[in-house]
Formats: C-alpha cells, sequence, structure tokens
C-alpha cells in the first residue's frame, strides 16, 4: 500500500481496513504507521526457532 500510494498518503485507517483489523490492534503491536512500514527484518530480529 505504501508503494502503490506513499507513506503519506495511507492513514492507519487505509492500513487497517485491508485485512479487517481495527485500530486498536494496530496500536496494540505498533506505536505509530512508521513502524508498520519497516521491514519484518528490522522489527522482529531473527529468532531462534522453537523445537518440539
Amino acid at each position: 500500500m505504501f508503494l502503490e500510494r506513499g507513506f503519506e498518503n495511507v492513514t492507519v485507517t487505509d492500513i487497517t481496513e485491508r485485512p479487517g483489523l481495527t485500530r486498536g490492534t494496530f496500536f496494540r503491536y505498533f506505536t505509530d504507521k512508521s513502524l508498520a512500514g519497516q521491514p519484518r527484518r528490522l522489527l522482529w530480529p531473527r529468532c531462534s526457532p522453537v523445537s518440539a
């Protein structure tokens, strides 16, 4: 979405409507939309696989 419309033209509402989330759910995981635009690898550095 950021690539389609540009970062400044995308709102948190736009981000949450597409997958059917609420704004509250969004803000539980992200403090602002700038974090949502970060590559996943920057938000969650390599995690060790969990073995059963």
